[in-house]
């Protein structure tokens, strides 16, 4: 199961804001987790928020009043919630980072805006900034005109390249479907091409192209069954795709096409969204992406044990 016992939710006001928060308050009911509510005050020129004052202490307590007043318009009156009012001296993206080592998070739940996804937050790309440098799962929730409420997350999206990476990333979102009562998709996509990064076995004498895709198809075809025997969620829940192409293509066409409600994602790398797959899936998915994404980061904490 997952192991939740503090989230922390980045407020600009904003509705995407809001949205993240709302996902956040499912997960947080569910797992009986604290909320930390922080909004940063950027210390730069144009700071966009309405009535902003030039003495700090009036400002801050405008800001403290508004926070309360997400915590009553999201009826939050059941959870335990702490608000936070951080000055953004380092950066907003680098504040926020702070915050969540301050409270110990678990997992930080943020909005992104507009739709090309993760592109401005605040002031500039601190969502980006977030994403990248987190050491802690981030549940990235982008702005819907027609925002759905996360209890109809139906069908969870796993990309699975059969490295220990995603494998990690497969844990996660097992324990997300069972939460969501969701549908559970795994999918594996073989790239076609002379640049393929082939496994061990294939290195040396390489048979013809046709015959390496094949290859890779069948042993996929046989891994996603053995991972699929140990999923604990009943059969008829969980299905398995093997595509051929692009990686980020495929996993973007695959969301439309299924109807997929959330993608669960392992990022590479110690500095965060630096490779998945054969590039940077995961980024182009993130910024992409109609539907919340859930980032697991390869070396960073995990909520959830493979013993599980």
């Amino acid at each position: 199961m997952l192991s939740l016992t503090r989230i922390l939710v980045p407020t600009d006001f904003s509705p995407c804001a809001d949205q993240a928060l709302s996902h956040a308050a499912f997960l947080a009911r569910d797992a009986g987790a604290a909320l930390h509510l922080v909004h940063v005050v950027p210390v730069a020129a144009g700071y966009p928020m309405a009535g902003v004052r030039a003495e700090e202490t009036e400002h801050r307590s405008e800001v403290r009043s508004r926070l309360y007043d997400l915590v009553e318009a999201h009826d939050l009156g059941d959870l335990e919630v702490e608000v936070h009012i951080d000055r953004g001296d380092d950066g907003v993206g680098a504040t926020l980072l702070q915050a969540a080592d301050r409270v110990d998070a678990d997992l930080l739940t943020l909005g992104t805006h507009g739709r090309q996804g993760v592109r401005r937050f605040f002031l500039g790309s601190e969502a980006e900034e977030v994403i990248r440098g987190a050491d802690r799962p981030v549940l990235a929730v982008r702005q819907q005109d027609d925002a759905q409420t996360p209890s109809t997350v139906d069908h969870v999206l796993v990309p699975v390249d059969l490295s220990e990476h995603s494998l990690v990333a497969l844990d996660h979102a097992v324990e997300l479907a069972r939460r969501y009562e969701a549908d559970l998709r795994l999918l594996h996509v073989v790239q076609p091409g002379p640049n393929y990064d082939l496994p061990g076995i294939y290195q040396g004498a390489l048979p013809p192209q046709t015959d390496v895709v094949d290859a890779l198809t069948r042993n996929a075809h046989q891994e996603l069954n053995d991972l699929i025997e140990q999923v604990a969620l009943p059969a008829e829940r969980i299905h398995k795709d093997i595509r051929h192409g692009n990686p980020p293509v495929e996993i973007l066409d695959t969301v439309a096409e299924e109807a997929v409600d959330m993608v669960v994602l392992a990022s590479h790398g110690r500095s965060g969204l630096e490779r998945f797959l054969m590039g940077s899936v995961a980024e182009k998915v993130i910024r992409s992406a109609p539907v919340p994404v859930f980032v697991v980061k390869a070396y960073g904490t995990s909520l959830v044990s493979r013993e599980s």
